[in-house]
């Protein structure tokens, strides 16, 4: 499995080789809010459907892994296309995103998630539903 530097190496050998590597970085920025979007309907779209079979008598949980097992290939097309663009915008940066996630990990291991600010338990656990 290749790791987030090697994926960005990646994009930038493909974007070179088609000459895209001189676009502005807002049309990557563009295209990643167009795919958050795409993602965002693919998810919507879960939860539409999963309300439906529920209305047949299907309990929440076999509902929603029913309809999530037929559309997994698609969210996880939408879910490569955002993390590609969001790749790109990191390189036109020049920003590492390996070590910027892990730096970022570190700084909310540290963090103090008090449990006045987290709920008991959300409405939507499936515990709940």
């Amino acid at each position: 499995m290749a790791t987030l530097t090697e994926i960005q190496k990646r994009l930038r050998e493909f974007d070179k080789q088609r000459g895209w590597d001189k676009d502005p970085h807002e049309v990557n920025f563009i295209c990643l809010t167009s795919e958050i979007g795409e993602l965002s309907k693919e998810i919507i779209d879960v939860w539409i459907e999963t309300g439906k079979l529920i209305k047949t008598g299907i309990n929440y949980k076999k509902a929603r892994d029913k309809i999530l097992q037929e559309r997994k290939e698609r969210i996880a097309e939408e879910i490569a296309d955002c993390i590609i663009y969001l790749l790109k915008v990191a390189n036109y940066l020049k920003i590492d995103v390996g070590k910027a996630v892990n730096q970022k990990i570190s700084v909310n291991e540290k963090r103090l998630w008090g449990a006045e600010n987290l709920p008991a338990t959300s409405p939507f656990h499936e515990d709940n539903l």
